[in-house]
């Protein structure tokens, strides 16, 4: 008999169809995404609440998380309050987002064959005159709304004089550089600025410092209100410093400094109005001397 109060493990298909997980990975996984299934949440049970859902031991249980993050599925992280211990959370939001970007771009590319396949046969049959306007238009849209998603992200703002990094990337960290160009590439800043701003994300992918687009994207856009030389300042100071957000570097620029003797400044002595001064009644009377 069910208990009244049961609780269930809810098991996403995409989870075995793309990802091929099977068996405990896949309980183990879907236990984890279904308590971390955005960009906040977190899953804080330990070991042991996993290993008595699953129905094994702790050893099995820890392999299978250690298998979990180092395929990308999970990300781990340490925390030490009240003791030491670690929390879970599901990192395929990023990975589906990134699947999904690809598939929009394949699907626009052969919409783009299609219609130039169309042209020629066209222009070739004598129908249409090779300047036809309408059908031009009709595919330049379609090729200005591709946009390109770098196989090799390291690449996309380096030049060659840059130095060239030979370390091994994880795949966490491939996406996660892979999804922070595709969001740089909003904004049109120079390419010194584009280059800092790309040896930025590796900073941060680097200390596995994973923050989602929406923060990345207001970083930008403060960083987007400032002048190119300006943008520049920030973004090396920001990596010259390991600061994991650019607003620090933004707020040092924007803060105004004052010297110890601002005239300006607010006075804290309040002399008193000769026509309303009450002070004599407290002396009134009393001798003087």
């Amino acid at each position: 008999m069910i208990p009244p109060k049961a609780k269930y493990i809810l098991v996403p298909d995409w989870a075995s169809t793309e990802y091929k997980l099977r068996g405990n990975e896949l309980l183990v996984f879907s236990l984890i995404h279904g308590f971390s299934n955005n960009e906040e949440s977190e899953f804080y049970g330990g070991v042991n609440y996993i290993a008595e859902r699953l129905n094994c031991s702790d050893t099995t249980t820890i392999d299978i998380l250690k298998k979990l993050v180092d395929k990308g599925m999970i990300v781990k992280r340490a925390v030490s309050r009240n003791g030491q211990y670690n929390t879970y959370r599901s990192n395929v939001y990023q990975n589906l987002t990134c699947i999904t970007e690809n598939n929009q771009v394949k699907d626009l590319e052969e919409q783009v064959k299609e219609l130039e396949e169309k042209i020629k046969d066209l222009e070739d049959s004598g129908q249409v005159p090779c300047h036809n306007s309408k059908l031009n238009n009709k595919v330049n849209n379609k090729t200005n709304k591709i946009v390109a998603i770098p196989t090799e992200p390291a690449k996309l703002f380096r030049s060659s004089t840059s130095p060239n990094t030979d370390k091994k990337q994880s795949k966490v960290q491939q996406t996660f550089i892979t999804e922070k160009y595709a969001v740089t590439a909003e904004y049109k800043f120079t390419p010194a600025v584009a280059e800092e701003v790309g040896l930025f994300i590796e900073m941060l992918a680097e200390l596995k410092h994973f923050i989602p687009d929406m923060s990345f994207r207001m970083q930008l856009q403060e960083l987007d209100k400032l002048a190119s030389n300006k943008q520049l300042e920030v973004v090396k100071a920001t990596i010259t410093n390991c600061w994991k957000s650019l607003s620090y570097a933004i707020d040092n620029l924007n803060r105004v400094k004052k010297s110890s003797f601002d005239t300006a400044a607010h006075c804290t002595n309040q002399f008193k109005d000769p026509k309303n001064d009450q002070r004599y009644k407290i002396y009134e009377g009393r001798p003087t001397f």
